[in-house]
């Protein structure tokens, strides 16, 4: 049997692009990371309101140490890819203050990684730009649910509205940089996984600390 799709040496078979392998990478990682107990039932109509503020706090935390790293690494690489407009901590700390609560300090305790290179960027905005696809309905399950808006509690999860399978799309486009060089293609899957399992690991401690 002979096949007309470019060459794959160096990376798993029928891998043909850097977003493929990036999602098998990290797909049970991501499945659990679903799965965790403060994430779980967020689509639900009896999620509480209380939960889905930890899970601001959550996040809060790990983007305020890795979003300055993003943009460091872009410029750095003098990248055409632009994260400016892109930057999730300002809409968490929207959505944290909306809900009448303060913007905790950072806190000393579990390590978060950052990106230091275009290899592990790819991996980490991965992850993190591939949950703004999930979280257009995660929006519309708050807005009904819960009453939350961009505008009141909900701007983080609503990310980039309509524009969000656009900005996917050049996500993916930048990602595929790294096509021709497997090293950096796995190095990016690593980053990726990290970032799915540092996520589950905060969410750990911010459920042990209300236990």
């Amino acid at each position: 049997m002979t096949s007309n799709a470019p060459s794959n040496e160096g990376t798993p078979e029928g891998l043909n692009t850097v977003r493929q392998q990036l999602r098998q990478a990290t797909h049970a990682a991501h499945v659990r990371l679903n799965l965790h107990p403060l994430l779980a039932g967020l689509t639900r109509a009896n999620f509480p309101l209380s939960q889905y503020r930890l899970i601001l706090g959550t996040y809060h935390r790990f983007f305020s140490v890795v979003e300055p790293a993003i943009l460091d690494v872009l410029a750095a690489s003098a990248s055409v890819f632009s994260y400016a407009d892109r930057r999730k901590l300002p809409w968490l700390a929207l959505d944290i203050t909306n809900l009448g609560d303060a913007l905790a300090p950072p806190e000393i305790g579990r390590v978060i990684e950052v990106p230091g290179d275009v290899a592990e960027l790819v991996g980490t905005l991965y992850a993190i730009e591939g949950s703004t696809l999930g979280g257009q309905v995660i929006s519309r399950h708050l807005r009904a649910n819960l009453g939350l808006t961009p505008e009141r509690g909900a701007r983080f999860f609503a990310a980039y509205g309509a524009d969000t399978e656009t900005r996917w799309a050049s996500f993916c486009a930048y990602a595929e940089g790294l096509a021709d060089d497997p090293v950096q293609r796995l190095r990016a899957g690593e980053a990726a996984l990290n970032v799915f399992n540092t996520l589950e690991g905060l969410l750990d401690d911010c459920l042990h600390r209300q236990s």
